[in-house]
């Protein structure tokens, strides 16, 4: 009896051997398994024992795992079929960002509970589409194993052309290829399927469907879609791509990971500025609705706020934008951060030339009587007050007050202002009380929320133009000598001596010595 249970036991543990081995699970944790990207604004790719995540706007670099908001996500397998996926999210669903309920699938069926996704179905390559970036502390995948697997054959060739492309069709070691360029299905007789034996050469838009089989056994079809058409543009400032080729490059699956510049005419403006000062517009290349697509949470000049609805581009209006192309819920859009360049054939650049120039009690008087500039607009002033450093090290950018005389009567809030040209300001140059600067930004009324209190200002992100008559941070040097004791520097960080002529730097601070 003994030996019947225990020949019992053993089959039954073989048997659960047998099925555990038909599947792996691999977890990507995140802080561990990295990607390259800290923040979710390019595209980020992790691979871990045969399995590939690959985020089109993630960052696997980043403490959590982050998809991005509009991101496309594909996760993909070379060693079986993907049966379940389950996000470990650092939200709950109930949360408006972050959560299990911030992306959706295109196949399969996806459901959330807490703060867990999970993704089950049979493929080889998952694609997920997120309405709001996901934020996740661990990612588990599930694998099923078996020797009857036949890997998705891969088809490759230039997805967009001028005359001809080359297409080539790969898959695994001992499979035969089949293949359609009709829109056959290549698994059906029935069809016109061809026999893969080597690349072929196409001269239309045509879409090319294939298949692999190896001992009686398919895998699953494979899809790409080939674009006969001259780009008119080239994504550059100089030569920007117009609306017909963002749409062909992100229907065709070859839209740059990158921002590019996009030329169009507004079709449907802006009714309203956001919470967040930002814009929602359509632009095609006539000025009509329909063959459209979408400016999503877009900036004014140089990634700045919309503060009045003056600003905002009009119908008609010809326009320039920087972005990154993505497509949300069948809409293809420049994604969340693109910005104006260009408004009817005019840059930022170029208005500057009629702007107006303001002393800092001119910039009050103005405000006072809300007849302050829409755009922006030079001031001028002395620091009158001890500079505020908060924002330094972080961010690199500083707040103070202006006024014309030095003194604080009759001063102007410059609030979080950049160095000169945006850039951010260092410990080894930021202004102090005293300094006479030019500046370039926005003149608004704060009204904080709750309150109806206006604090004239000059809106966060204003550049320096000029300090004490100097127009770059090298020439704005003290004259003080620092600790004698201290070691010297020159500008390309050699050690010099103390009878070294010119701008050093001692004790973390930048001087000229005479």
């Amino acid at each position: 009896m003994k030996k019947v249970l225990r020949m019992t036991l053993v089959l039954i543990m073989a048997l659960v051997a047998n099925v555990a081995m038909a599947q792996k699970v691999v977890t990507f944790t995140a802080g561990t398994d990295k990607g390259s990207q800290g923040t979710a604004s390019e595209a980020d790719n992790v691979e871990k024992d045969g399995i590939s995540i690959s985020c089109d706007k993630g960052a696997f670099a980043a403490k959590q795992y982050r998809l991005g908001q509009g991101s496309k996500t594909t996760f993909s397998t070379t060693t079986g079929t993907i049966t379940q996926i389950v996000f470990n999210c650092t939200a709950s669903a109930d949360a408006q960002k972050y959560g299990p309920n911030c992306i959706g699938a295109a196949t399969g069926e996806y459901t959330y509970e807490g703060m867990t996704g999970t993704w089950t179905g049979a493929a080889t390559k998952v694609e997920f589409t997120a309405k709001a970036q996901l934020r996740a502390s661990s990612i588990e995948v599930t694998i099923a194993l078996g020797g009857d697997f036949v890997a998705t054959p891969v088809i490759s060739g230039d997805a967009i052309f001028a005359e001809t492309t080359t297409v080539t069709i790969t898959a695994g070691e001992g499979t035969t290829i089949k293949y359609t360029i009709n829109g056959d299905d290549p698994t059906d007789d029935r069809g016109e399927v061809l026999n893969y034996t080597a690349p072929f050469t196409i001269n239309q838009t045509t879409t090319v469907q294939a298949v692999a089989y190896k001992g009686g056994k398919a895998s699953e079809v494979a899809t790409k879609t080939f674009l006969k058409k001259a780009l008119n543009g080239e994504g550059t400032m100089e030569k920007p791509y117009n609306v017909e080729d963002v749409i062909a490059l992100q229907k065709a699956g070859v839209a740059p990971a990158k921002n590019v510049y996009v030329a169009g005419i507004v079709s449907q403006p802006a009714e309203a500025i956001s919470q967040y000062n930002d814009i929602n517009f359509y632009i095609s290349d006539d000025g009509n609705t329909g063959n459209e697509i979408m400016a999503y949470n877009s900036k004014y000049f140089k990634e700045a706020n919309y503060t009045d609805m003056k600003q905002v581009p009009a119908k008609g209006d010809k326009v320039v934008l920087c972005g990154k192309i993505i497509e949300y819920n069948n809409i293809v859009e420049l994604g969340r951060g693109n910005y104006l360049v260009s408004l009817n054939g005019k840059t930022e650049g170029e208005a500057q030339k009629d702007t107006l120039t303001f002393t800092a009690s001119e910039a009050l008087a103005a405000l006072a009587a809300d007849k302050q500039p829409e755009g922006v607009c030079y001031i001028t002033g002395t620091i009158c007050e001890e500079v505020d450093t908060t924002g330094l090290a972080q961010y690199g950018n500083l707040t103070y007050k202006i006024s014309d005389d030095g003194t604080a009567a009759n001063s102007l809030i410059v609030f979080r202002s950049k160095s000169f040209d945006g850039a951010k300001y260092t410990k080894d140059f930021y202004l102090k009380k005293g300094d006479q600067v030019k500046i370039l930004g926005q003149l608004i009324n704060y009204v904080k929320e709750g309150t109806t209190e206006k604090t004239p200002e000059v809106q966060a992100n204003s550049k320096l133009i000029s300090v004490n008559g100097h127009t770059t941070g090298v020439n704005h040097v003290t004259i003080d000598k620092m600790n004698a004791n201290a070691p010297m520097y020159n500008l390309a960080g050699q050690r010099v001596s103390k009878n070294y002529k010119g701008v050093v730097i001692q004790n973390g601070k930048k001087f000229f010595n005479k």
